[in-house]
């Protein structure tokens, strides 16, 4: 009885995980169509990304060289900041 109820509960589990893979491809590709519609049809979108990507490579550009990455200090990051 309970080898039976092992393999219901896995059979289940599989179930269930083939669902939210399905889902999160379907919902990604859905997401994907709207940004590009989005984009063709409102060219502001385009430009705030790129102005996006050029200050953020102007940053990295701008930091300088550091080879001791891991001794950084990220307590006035703004990501850690709006975790915290």
């Amino acid at each position: 009885m309970q080898d039976a109820l092992c393999v219901q509960h896995e059979l289940d589990f599989v179930q269930v995980l083939k669902y939210g893979i399905g889902t999160a491809a379907v919902l990604r590709l859905v997401m994907i169509l709207l940004g590009s519609e989005l984009i063709e049809s409102w060219k502001p979108v385009l430009l705030l990304f790129a102005g996006i990507l050029l200050f953020s490579s102007y940053k990295l550009l701008a930091s300088g060289d550091s080879d001791d990455a891991d001794d950084e200090d990220l307590s006035d990051n703004g990501i850690v900041k709006l975790c915290r």
